[in-house]
């Protein structure tokens, strides 16, 4: 499957996530090159970022990670960003640490 995410402006792309939470080996996430998009995706390491404002759409891109070797990858570093960025708990912990210091 590909969850292709072509917005033309978008503040956070929470929808990223949710599919990242759900992959199971088995999804693309192809999104469109744009600022809050890019935040949420790096290039060939988490998903694909294409530009969907192109005349010349390069379909090659999204052929060439279509394949269960860069969609397991790409889930693996999703998994980590997931962990590092987005938990929850550890955000909450980290939360609580902050106003203690200060």
């Amino acid at each position: 499957m590909i969850c292709l995410v072509p917005s033309n402006r978008e503040i956070m792309g929470l929808e990223i996530n949710e599919v990242r939470k759900l992959n199971r080996r088995n999804i693309l996430i192809v999104s469109n090159n744009i600022d809050g998009l890019k935040e949420q995706i790096n290039d060939e390491r988490d998903g694909v970022l294409i530009d969907l404002n192109s005349e010349k759409l390069d379909i090659n891109e999204i052929k060439r990670n279509f394949n269960e070797k860069c969609i397991d990858f790409y889930r693996k570093n999703s998994l980590v960003k997931l962990k590092k960025y987005y938990d929850i708990e550890e955000n909450i912990k980290k939360l609580l640490f902050y106003f203690m210091e200060v």
